[in-house]
């Protein structure tokens, strides 16, 4: 089966970059797909049912931070004991 394809994302409807701006995570099959354009000629991603989506865990957003904020120490240790 063949998902209907949008010009325009319609009301109730997202693509994962949106979800995950309003903190959400796509669940299951997308219901339809976005077709846009580019330079390249046109692109098309999946669109989710926003009532269906499930919201982010915190503390999967807390251990992301915190592995980001050790890769930065790390790469600012290596690149100190580089200079020295």
């Amino acid at each position: 089966m063949s998902l209907p394809v949008h010009e325009q994302i319609p009301e109730g409807l997202n693509h994962p970059t949106g979800l995950k701006h309003q903190g959400l995570v796509p669940v299951g099959q997308p219901v339809a797909e976005y077709r846009y354009r580019t330079r390249k000629g046109y692109l098309t991603c999946d669109l989710y049912d926003v009532t269906q989506m499930r919201p982010v865990d915190p503390m999967r957003v807390a251990a992301g931070l915190q592995a980001t904020e050790t890769r930065k120490l790390a790469e600012k240790a290596r690149r100190q004991a580089a200079c020295d």
